[in-house]
């Protein structure tokens, strides 16, 4: 049985609220990823390795409790296209390495930065409005 929030406010005012909430959220894991540029990689490997694990300890969770897993899958996927491109673009810019770094050209590390938010703002979006209606 899903979680229901009660709440005074409007449909659309609780989807800015879940969108800010989950556009926040997205953007903080991708600058910690990126913040591998400075510090030795660790931060985007971490992102790396705790994203699949997370993901997948909520999957089989859900697989052994409901014993569902196309519904998990339905929800999960529609914003998830956009959501993981946009953490993987942002961990292989902070797995960049010292030689790297000088080669990174400043508008290509802005385009990819610019791709990132409107993959993250894209994925907020769907999941705001339709992942969390699909609930």
């Amino acid at each position: 049985m899903p979680f229901v929030i009660q709440s005074n406010l409007s449909d659309f005012e609780m989807q800015k609220v879940y969108f800010l909430k989950i556009f926040t959220n997205n953007i903080l894991v991708c600058v910690f990823a990126i913040s591998g540029l400075f510090l030795f990689r660790i931060p985007a490997f971490l992102v790396y390795l705790i994203n699949p694990l997370v993901l997948g300890f909520i999957l089989a969770l859900n697989w052994v409790s409901t014993g569902e897993l196309i519904y998990f899958l339905y929800i999960l996927l529609p914003h998830s296209v956009f959501e993981i491109p946009a953490i993987v673009m942002s961990c292989s810019l902070g797995m960049k390495g010292k030689r790297d770094r000088r080669e990174i050209k400043q508008k290509i590390f802005l385009f990819e930065l610019l791709l990132i938010t409107m993959l993250l703002i894209i994925a907020a979006i769907i999941e705001s409005t339709v992942s969390i209606g699909l609930t």
